[in-house]
């Protein structure tokens, strides 16, 4: 079936045309909060062989659908003998307060019904659940469809047909909770059942023991006058009509014996003689007290519980209140959750000890959805009850039990994202690292390294997770480096140092990266590389000095003054870097170039900026074309001054002449 589950209005039923009624009166159900004024529907009439007989639009105005209420609409038709069936669709509603609701095609979702047939199963779940239940809930894509047959969102809570909690539904309605109610409710009823027995069985020893002791006390004369009185109240009774007034004689000495529902029977069938509804009501109010005080059947306390509130006497409040509170405790110890709330709902808020019971009962119902696997409702119970006894660890435990189902199940990763969450609880710290020794455990089997690898360096010093994840990583990292892939091999080799010839292994991957990208005029990353070496390896400071001169030679070339300055500055007296400064020095500002100037001699150097003509006088041997514009030389010509200059330096860019750690033929 499709529905679109935004719309406000649901339909409930549909009565077909007749002669007498030519119209199809639809009896809608206001899903929404706010009052509906008019609809407009798609009606189609349809015969036996779904053929369509009629087909009209229609709009109905004045309607009054109150929140969450039915309300009828009539659409006029044409009554025809062949039509069996009506299908509608509600196409525009509008409310009181103007807006408008408009049916979109392109919302309206699949679902499959839940409807139960005619079954005792479905007169079970009634029974449970209430009149309204057609089965039991069910979660289906993009939707959950309510146990009274309503879909709704899955980003819902409440169902917008009967407004139930969604978790509790799926909690207390599904198949197996409706048949662990029953079970419930049979047991509460032989409770009942045996309840009564032994309270008939205790009765009858109460009133023979009674009697005897009667016998024994009153003797003879008490027979006698037991004899009198029963003479004169028979003779009453033939002379002047006074069989009731020997009844009530009778149940009052009934009541004195102890045998209160003999009494009780006895005033009932004297109805309003004089002295008979007082007596009863005596015996009623004695009846209630010691079932109050002995009773272990609910039923029987709810009963007395009643019959002490209608009697209205000093103390019979009091009595009624414990009879309720009794009656809770009992419907806890049979794990009656909603019928001991119910009874606590007849206390006053400073009944004594309301509370403590009120929260035992959340607590014992949070207990028994855990032990139904209800984890996700049962922690949310816990977590209500606050400091309640060991609620916080309960709740804790709601998340531990599953993540073990997890580790079971080979589900290593969900066990530690629910670990996780409580770390502090018993051993869940140990067993995130056993989940992720496990999981690597289970990779290295697949093959997978890399994985197995992380998992164990996660697993901590679970086992030998330690001394697996570092052969793992360092036999990675030699295949890396046997593959000339040293960027990985330097991360590997760099996560396991102190292993083997880890640390060296590392140090010639990052000089090989350093020198590769000098090669390749990646001078940036060349320092980069060579810049995390120690300044004694090989030779790394030639290197980094090759590295900013090339630097400074592309920034001059670009006119990107400053940043030349500060590279020939870094590598003074290498090749011609000093002469190339002071022609870079031209293009800055005093401020920008005083400091690159020497300050320890001053007398050598002017303090101003130093003049245009300094570097040709310290190098005259060099007379290239490019010199004579010293102030304004092209970005073009600083390469070939460069070579001019230092042509008897070694090249720049020689790369034969280098010796490698590791070579590198890439």
């Amino acid at each position: 079936m499709f529905i679109d589950l935004s719309c406000p209005a649901e339909l409930f039923g549909t009565a077909l045309p007749t002669d007498e009624d030519p119209s199809c009166e639809l009896l809608l159900y206001n899903l929404s909060d706010r009052i509906i004024v008019s609809a407009e529907v798609t009606l189609r009439l349809l015969n036996r062989r779904d053929e369509e007989e009629e087909h009209l639009v229609y709009r109905a105005r004045a309607l009054n659908g109150r929140p969450q209420s039915t309300f009828p609409m009539r659409v006029p038709c044409t009554p025809a003998p062949a039509i069996r069936r009506a299908e509608v669709t509600i196409e525009k509603v509008w409310f009181s307060d103007n807006a408008v609701w408009r049916r979109d095609s392109s919302k309206e979702v699949s679902y499959t019904p839940n409807e139960l047939p005619i079954s005792r199963g479905l007169t079970n779940l009634k029974y449970v659940a209430g009149e309204s239940a057609v089965g039991y809930p069910s979660q289906q894509e993009g939707l959950w469809v309510c146990v009274c047959g309503r879909p709704n969102p899955d980003d819902t809570v409440y169902c917008a047909r009967c407004r139930r909690d969604k978790n509790l539904i799926f909690a207390r309605y599904n198949r197996e909770a409706v048949e662990k109610q029953l079970n419930q409710k049979e047991r509460q009823l032989e409770l009942q059942s045996r309840s009564a027995r032994e309270d008939t069985a205790r009765m009858q020893r109460i009133r023979e023991e009674a009697y005897q002791v009667s016998r024994m006390k009153k003797g003879k004369r008490a027979h006698l006058i037991l004899a009198i009185l029963g003479a004169l109240a028979f003779t009453a009774a033939a002379l002047f009509g006074g069989a009731p007034f020997a009844r009530l004689h009778i149940a009052r000495q009934t009541m004195e014996e102890g045998r209160l529902e003999e009494a009780r029977s006895i005033l009932e069938d004297l109805g309003s003689f004089p002295g008979a509804e007082q007596l009863l009501a005596d015996a009623r109010y004695a009846i209630a007290e010691r079932t109050i005080a002995s009773s272990q059947d609910p039923a029987a306390l709810q009963a007395a519980a009643e019959t002490l509130r209608s009697d209205g006497r000093e103390g019979a409040e009091d009595l009624a209140r414990s009879a309720d509170f009794r009656r809770a405790e009992l419907l806890l110890e049979i794990e009656d959750f909603e019928g001991s709330r119910e009874a606590l709902k007849k206390l006053p808020n400073n009944y004594p000890g309301l509370r403590d019971l009120q929260l035992e009962t959340d607590y014992q119902e949070a207990v028994s959805n855990m032990n139904l696997r209800y984890y996700t409702l049962a922690r949310n119970e816990f977590l209500n009850l606050g400091d309640y006894q060991d609620s916080a660890a309960q709740a804790d435990a709601c998340i531990y039990l599953p993540a073990l189902a997890l580790m079971e199940s080979g589900e290593y990763d969900a066990a530690i994202t629910q670990l996780e969450r409580i770390p502090d609880y018993e051993d869940s710290a140990e067993l995130i690292r056993k989940c992720a020794y496990l999981k690597g455990v289970v990779l290295e089997n697949k093959e997978d390294y890399y994985g197995a690898a992380d998992a164990y360096f996660a697993a901590g010093d679970y086992e030998d997770a330690a001394e697996r994840a570092t052969d793992l990583t360092y036999i990675l990292a030699e295949d890396a480096f046997t593959a000339a892939s040293f960027e990985k091999a330097v991360t590997l080799y760099q996560r396991i140092p102190g292993h083997l010839d880890a640390d060296v292994k590392a140090l010639a991957c990052i000089y090989t990266l350093g020198r590769r990208a000098l090669n390749d005029q990646e001078y940036n990353q060349a320092l980069e590389q060579l810049t995390r070496l120690p300044e004694n390896y090989e030779d790394v400071p030639d290197l980094i000095r090759r590295a900013r001169y090339a630097l400074g030679l592309e920034a001059q070339e670009k006119e990107e003054w400053l940043a030349a300055a500060e590279q020939f500055f870094a590598v003074s007296g290498y090749r011609d870097a000093d002469r190339r400064l002071a022609r870079v020095l031209t293009h800055l500002t005093e401020e920008e170039a005083a400091s690159f100037l020497p300050q320890e001699e001053p007398s050598e150097a002017p303090a101003g900026t130093p003049e245009p003509t300094a570097a040709p006088t310290a190098e005259p041997a060099a007379p290239a074309p490019s010199d004579a514009p010293a102030e304004t030389p092209e970005p073009a010509e600083a390469p070939a001054a460069e070579s001019t200059a230092g042509a008897d330096e070694e090249p720049a860019e020689s790369g034969d002449s280098d010796s490698y750690l590791v070579r590198d033929d890439s």
